[in-house]
């Protein structure tokens, strides 16, 4: 069903390896206990008053099981199968208080409470889309805005810069997919992030590209052509997406925690191991070009 072309109002959801969509609109979110909020539009009408401390006891794996995980992907960097990997694990928290009372006592840019299931927040502009222009603002790199000449180090950091320089062109080229006219409108520029115990400082840039007329005819295709986002995946996307895969995506009623499944680097006849950090931050630089 194109709901976009009859004129309905929609919310959809994916998860990373786009295996299970969701579309629900607007009008039947209540019905289905899912409650969202962006850029202050929101259909969570009540607030909920809440008592008590409201940090988090975090709970992290050993500092042995993340080492055993960052040297498997570290391998892939070193071979040259991935410039940029993002290994991410699940750590388990715990709450004197409901992920519907979380939802609405947070600040965040955009929030979604799913079925009392799980509970996103986010300050990042995947996309959007508007007369006919398409824009993205990947975030790539993050610095606690309490260090002394925190906004100096971090934008003078030539790894952050390494980094940066690789999303930018990844999505750059993502959103040369989809549309025409691609340029990067704003490179590296700070903002500031307020969380529950701390101000941030993240970098992003801006990219924006043309699309075509009909576009809102295609929503689907153009999203599924962009999906996973470069910034929470690495790059190049698909081969990186093969190094570092969760075991399961689904939605996890019992709140069962699982931890990222690592692959191992494949056997190789032959092949040029990058000696050092040095090295591959230089060869990040050179050949992440930015326009």
């Amino acid at each position: 069903m194109n709901w976009r072309a009859r004129a309905f109002q929609f919310f959809f959801m994916v998860d990373f390896e786009m295996e299970r969509p969701e579309i629900i609109p607007l009008r039947d979110l209540d019905q289905a206990n899912v409650w969202y909020e962006v850029n202050g539009r929101t259909n969570a009408t009540s607030r909920i008053g809440t008592t008590g401390d409201l940090r988090l006891s975090k709970h992290p794996i050993s500092s042995e099981a993340y080492n055993t995980k960052f040297q498997q992907v570290y391998d892939h960097l070193s071979y040259g199968d991935s410039y940029l990997t993002n290994l991410t694990i699940k750590t388990e928290v715990s709450m004197p208080f409901t992920l519907r009372e979380l939802f609405q006592v947070s600040r965040a840019r955009y929030k979604l409470l799913y079925q009392d299931a799980f509970l996103v927040f986010s300050p990042e502009i995947f996309v959007q889309v508007a007369d006919g222009v398409i824009r993205s603002y990947p975030m790539k790199g993050t610095i606690d805005a309490s260090i002394e000449r925190a906004a100096e180090i971090i934008m003078n950091d030539e790894k952050e810069l390494a980094e940066h320089v690789t999303i930018v062109d990844l999505i750059r080229n993502d959103l040369s997919a989809v549309a025409h006219d691609v340029v990067v409108e704003r490179f590296r520029y700070l903002e500031k992030i307020t969380t529950i115990d701390r101000e941030l400082l993240q970098v992003s840039s801006g990219i924006r590209g043309t699309v075509s007329d009909q576009y809102t005819d295609r929503l689907g295709d153009l999203l599924v052509a962009l999906l996973p986002a470069g910034s929470v995946s690495g790059a190049p996307k698909k081969k990186t997406m093969e190094i570092v895969k969760p075991e399961d995506l689904g939605v996890d009623i019992k709140a069962h925690l699982k931890t990222l499944k690592v692959s191992e680097p494949p056997k190789r006849s032959a092949g040029i191991k990058v000696p050092d950090v040095a090295t591959l931050v230089s060869k990040l630089k050179n050949e992440a070009k930015v326009i």
